[in-house]
């Protein structure tokens, strides 16, 4: 009796084994290296550029950028206080502004969503309100929440993906949910809080997901490593990064911090790599951006070879003179289709303009750039057929 339990204990065991090694096998390891690291990289190297210098007046004058994206034929932007609507070519069409603490109205904009009619959904955290708008500023619709959410995702029109990362409350203890927007009730909920991460670990991202060509959504965050896919059954690890044996330990995050900034403290002290700020995938390559060595550097990996490129700073040669972005200084938007969107301050094109000799690439910069004002909008700029 004895040696037929010992035999299906070893069964048991030889099972769980074979269970956990091929899930392990179904998450791929991307592998960073540190060895082809550059000053900076052309645009015309990984992709093409469109510019779309914003129409400014008084009705259309934005302050700090919270995010951008683009849906269909219009450029869509939030500050803390309203939402902005663009052409693609950049003329002024209106502005979602309904700032205040009454019926209908939001604190601050966290983050929006336009959904196939072109209305709004604005995230308003403060104060717990998911809101819809039209562009005549009316209300059409106010979901209360339960929750801290500071990111949304229209996963369709019937269906959106609230995120609320590290911020617990009593009816909450996961990061990512579904919200059934007819019911206004959660479907399901996923990722676990980290209890110990729930105490310091509180980072505002623009975006957190991205569409691949085989339209599967994938999920990616802050001081996180693994990358998932999303699905309607759950989040699944699909990618761990290597960041050259650079990554933060766990054991580091165990650490007794007392708020956000004593994490950043000591954060500073080691060379560890981190992300993601975003992370892509494209026939050919992945494209991610991190932090390393206090410079926020995007990685080009080859899917082939496994070659890895390496910057801090790209130059736009295809439509901007050779303008040089720092990547580290500069904010940028990751959208879903796998473009990138850089709002580029009109001054330091300017400068940049003053500081050339070229008559030439003079009078190519006053044309995308013709002197207005001292409060104009930004230029943006789209990065668009990454390879």
């Amino acid at each position: 009796m004895k040696n037929k339990s010992i035999i299906i204990l070893i069964l048991l065991l030889s099972f769980f084994s074979c269970r956990n090694s091929s899930q392990d096998q179904s998450v791929q390891t991307v592998n960073i290296t540190f060895s082809n690291i550059k000053e900076s990289v052309n645009l015309s190297d990984i992709g093409s550029s469109l510019l779309v210098p914003l129409e400014t007046n008084d009705l259309a004058l934005i302050g700090n950028i919270a995010k951008i994206i683009t849906v269909k034929d219009y450029i869509y932007i939030s500050d803390n206080s309203s939402l902005f609507r663009f052409s693609l070519d950049g003329k002024f069409l209106g502005k979602i502004s309904k700032q205040g603490n009454g019926p209908g109205e939001y604190i601050s904009i966290s983050d929006f969503q336009i959904n196939q009619d072109g209305n709004a959904w604005i995230i308003s955290k403060t104060n717990k309100h998911l809101n819809l708008y039209s562009w005549n500023n009316e209300t059409l619709e106010q979901i209360p929440l339960d929750r801290w959410v500071s990111n949304i995702l229209l996963k369709d029109e019937n269906e959106m993906i609230i995120y609320t990362g590290n911020e617990k409350d009593k009816t909450n203890r996961y990061q990512m949910s579904y919200m059934d927007l007819k019911t206004k009730k959660i479907t399901n909920s996923f990722l676990p809080i980290d209890e110990q991460k729930a105490t310091f670990l509180f980072v505002k991202s623009p975006t957190l997901f991205f569409k691949t060509k085989s339209n599967n959504l994938l999920f990616y965050e802050s001081f996180n490593d693994t990358i998932y896919d999303v699905q309607t059954s759950g989040v699944k690890s699909k990618y761990v990064i290597n960041w050259d044996k650079h990554n933060i330990p766990q054991t580091f995050f165990a650490k007794d911090f007392s708020n956000i900034m004593d994490f950043f403290t000591e954060l500073q002290k080691n060379n560890f790599a981190y992300g993601c700020s975003f992370f892509m995938e494209t026939k050919k390559n992945y494209l991610i951006s991190f932090f390393y060595q206090k410079k926020n550097n995007w990685v080009i990996k080859s899917k082939d070879s496994g070659d890895c490129t390496v910057f801090n700073q790209l130059k736009i040669d295809d439509n901007l003179c050779n303008f040089p972005i720092d990547l580290t200084d500069n904010l940028c938007f990751a959208q879903e289709n796998g473009n990138i969107i850089f709002p580029l301050s009109v001054d330091a094109i300017r400068n940049f303009s003053d500081s050339i000799t070229d008559s030439a690439m003079k009078e190519k910069l006053k044309k995308i750039i013709p002197c207005e004002s001292e409060n104009q909008n930004p230029v943006i700029l789209i990065i668009k057929n990454l390879e």
